[in-house]
Parts: structure tokens; sequence; C-alpha cells
């Protein structure tokens, strides 16, 4: 025990540990420890039934938005999430622990995506419709069907296609771009009229929603229809497409879910393997059988885990930082200077993730203020001399602007999912070198001296202007840069 205490355990570690030790040596024979410890496990864990919530969302254009409709589907705890309109950029990224299923469209902003939750089962159906995706889900309370639909408002609604496979616990949702006053629209179009009939018709119910799914309208055209009982519909006032999103939730469908988990104290664990390691090296020294050995020491590995295994109440796991913080952590460079703050890079790579998860939860507040804390504007400025020798006069000298840390962080957060939706959406020319990581300034020279060397080949003149920006950053119109990314659909 005196090893154990210079290993700096906290006292509690070490009760645990001696707890451990003493069952061990007054157990009395090895299968009388082991059988003990196997049975520390609960008898009886417990399990609630979690209604299931089946998220539909047009997200007019996949690749500009992922990043929202991934925090969404997370949000509101979607098992399920129907995506119309998709885009061409369907495949860009994709829903973490969910599997995709995707139909293309009939033009290049059209395709349905379905994503179902890998605590469950999805089986495709195979339908030879446009913009129609089938998928059955099992691992449910009743297996279910869902029929997720885009409706093009130029294109012919097949309605009768589908009609074979309406079965029993069918779901049919997505973008209709059909409108019918008794289902919240202002009033009702040819479309509207056609599709009520088709839904009464095969013995389908409505699902009501709470507010009209077009941002641009008062028309309700994302529309969700079932035979199954007890469902209800909400519109999530979430997200920047031009629809609002709508959650559908089967009070009657779930699946069950612990609500309790295990925590090992690994700590622990190692201590009392090295503890007890001379006792296995006597036993395989001892002559006893090899594979007898082996069952017993690996039988002993299972039941010490068992042993130290605790099992907690808790809604869910505690959520762990998302991959990209921790990446962009990782490549800040372990400088000690700092800011106003005095908050470096080399404290903030030392602090607990529980303090980074707060600060998550603090960005997060301030994106959806649309504000820029007011600590964060200030910044230590550091001056240096232009010159090789003599006192400079100020525009003689550049400025170096030290701001908070944590400030930089963010905006390396942000330049990194907005340079995502620049690129997929081919905003940034192929030509530009400046502030694109792989991309040199040598690269555009060398092509400049290409194109020069290329028109002289054919006796043609080059033209080359250059032009220097002075203090370009600080005569940015900013109103108008936020305009110019409105109008581009950035969300």
């Amino acid at each position: 025990m005196k090893q154990f205490c210079q290993w700096g355990f906290q006292e509690k570690d070490q009760k645990l540990v001696e707890k451990i030790l003493v069952e061990w040596f007054t157990s009395g024979t090895l299968e009388n420890i082991l059988l003990q410890w196997e049975n520390n496990s609960p008898k009886e864990i417990q399990i609630e039934r979690t209604s299931l919530n089946i998220l539909c969302y047009n997200v007019q254009g996949w690749g500009s938005r992922c990043l929202e409709v991934i925090d969404i589907a997370y949000k509101v705890e979607a098992s399920i999430c129907v995506f119309t309109e998709a885009g061409e950029l369907w495949n860009t990224s994709r829903v973490p622990h969910f599997n995709i299923f995707h139909q293309h469209g009939t033009n290049k902003s059209g395709g349905v995506c379905v994503a179902i939750g890998k605590h469950l089962k999805g089986t495709r159906i195979e339908i030879n419709v446009e913009n129609t995706v089938i998928i059955d889900v099992n691992g449910l309370s009743e297996t279910i069907r869902v029929i997720a639909i885009y409706c093009p408002a130029g294109q012919i609604m097949m309605l009768e296609d589908l009609e074979p496979y309406i079965i029993e616990n069918t779901i049919i949702t997505g973008d209709f771009n059909a409108s019918i006053k008794e289902w919240g629209s202002e009033s009702s179009d040819k479309r509207g009229r056609n599709l009520k009939k088709w839904v009464e018709k095969n013995n389908l119910c409505y699902i009501p929603s709470t507010l009209h799914s077009s941002k641009r309208s008062n028309r309700n055209i994302d529309l969700s229809f079932t035979n199954i009982d007890e469902v209800r519909g909400e519109t999530l006032k979430m997200g920047t497409s031009d629809h609002w999103p709508l959650l559908i939730t089967c009070e009657n469908v779930g699946f069950d879910k612990n609500k309790m988990f295990p925590h090992v104290n690994w700590k622990a664990y190692e201590a009392i393997l090295t503890l007890l390691q001379d006792f296995w090296t006597n036993e395989q020294n001892r002559g006893m059988q090899a594979d007898e050995w082996y069952m017993n020491y690996v039988r002993f590995l299972a039941a010490l885990k068992v042993r130290l295994t605790q099992w907690k109440e808790k809604e869910k796991f505690r959520p762990s930082l998302p991959p990209y913080l921790i990446q962009k952590l990782k490549e800040l460079k372990p400088k000690k200077s700092s800011g106003f703050d005095a908050v470096s890079n080399f404290i903030i790579k030392r602090i607990p993730p529980g303090y980074i998860s707060c600060l998550v939860n603090r960005f997060n507040t301030w994106i959806n203020e649309h504000r820029y804390p007011d600590m964060w504007k200030l910044a230590k400025i550091v001056t240096l001399n232009k010159l090789k020798a003599g006192i400079p006069r100020c525009d003689q000298t550049r400025p170096i602007s030290l701001l908070a840390t944590h400030s930089k962080l963010f905006e390396k957060i942000m330049l990194e999912r907005l340079r995502y939706w620049a690129e997929t959406n081919r905003l940034v020319p192929a030509d530009q070198s400046g502030f694109r990581p792989g991309c040199l300034l040598q690269t555009r020279v060398l092509s400049i001296y290409r194109e020069v060397k290329n028109n002289m080949t054919v006796n043609i003149p080059t033209l080359a202007v250059y032009v220097d920006y002075q203090k370009a950053y600080d005569k940015v119109w900013h109103n108008g840069l936020v305009v110019k990314l409105n109008r581009m659909g950035h969300p």
C-alpha cells in the first residue's frame, strides 16, 4: 500500500482499492472472489420509453445548411429526419450517428434525404418514383413506414404511384407545394384539392401543425399524413431556410432507452492490476495448465471491471466536445503572449473539457443574439519599427494587435464554416490564393508568368493591373458586406 500511496491517488480511490484488496485476500479461493465480483452488476436496469420524433425540413440546399440542420436534429432529439430540396451537395456532409438514404431530384435543387438514427434499423423500399424515398424502420415498439416526398411547384404529383406502398403504420411527409385552407393555408389551390381527395381516398389523416411552414407567404406547404393514432405536429421557429421545420411526435410509437449508464473507475482498475500482477506470475510459474490459467486470467479481467463499475442514473450521456472544436484546440500554438484578458493559448490548451463545453454554450448564445462581445473588441497594441535603423514616424510602424484568445478561437470556427459554405457553393474563384489554405503566392506568380509567356508565343500583349489597397481592412463597408452575404444565401 506504500507504493499505492506514492501514486498520488485521491482518498476515495485509495479507500476503494483497499476495500477490493481486502475482498481479494479474504475470499478464500479464486473462484469465490470471481463469483462475488461477477454478481456485482445491477439485477435490474431502469428502462424508459421514449416517443418517436421525426423532423421534416426543407433545407433549401444541404451544402449551405448542413451544420445548422445537424444542430436542429440534435436539439429536438429526432430519431428520423426527412430533408427535402437537398440539392446536389447532399453528400458533402453527413449527420453523425445517422444512416442516410437519398433520392436525386428532377432538378439541381431537388432531391430527398432520409436520415435514420443508428439506434434504429432502416430498410429501403425500392421505388421508381422521382423525389421519393420509402423506408421501413425497425427497432421501435412497432415497425413503421416513412414515405418522404418533394414535389416541385412545376411538377405533376404522381400520387397514384404511391398507393401500393401505403400499409399499416405509414407516415407520409414532405414538401408538396400544395395549399388547403383547412390545413393552415390562406386559400386552397388545385394541387391542394387533388391532394386532399387522395388523402381521404387512402384513409389517411392530416397531422396538424402549429404554424404555416412557408416564411415567404401564409401557405402551409410542408404537410404530413398518417394512419397511426396519437400523432401530433409542431412547427419549429428555427433555421435559416425559407421554410420552417416540422417536428412530428408519435405518442404510441417509441423505443426503449436506458436511464442508467455504467461508469468504470479505470484508474483504480489499473492500480489493482499492477498490485496483483505477482499473483498471476506465480500461478504461471507453479505449473498451472496454460488453458486453465488463461481462462482464469480472462475471467479475472472481466470480473474486476464489473466490480469497479458504478451504474448512475442520467438523462443522457454528457455531450462531448464537438470534433471541430477539439481540432481547433489542437491547432493552437502554445504561445504565452496574451491580450487584455491575460489568457494565452498556453492556458487554454490546459483547460479541462468541462470549461470548454461551457464556453461552447456561450459561443452559441452570442451567435443566436447576433452580436460580438464587447470585451473581445479590446486589443493590446504593440508597434514594430519598419525601418532598419532610426526613429520611425507613426506611418513607418507596423502595429500588432493582441486580441482575446477566446475570440481567435471563435473566429477560427466561424471562418472554417464560412470557407466551407463559400467553396462548396463555388463562390471562391479558382485563381484566388489569398486567405485560402494550401494556396501560395508563388502559385499565382507562376500562373502570371505562364500567361505572359503564352501570350508572347502568339505575339499578344499582356495587360496587368496591380492594386494595393492601403488599410484595406479598415475600409471594408461592413453593412454592405452583410447585405451581399445575405443575398448570396449565407445561413
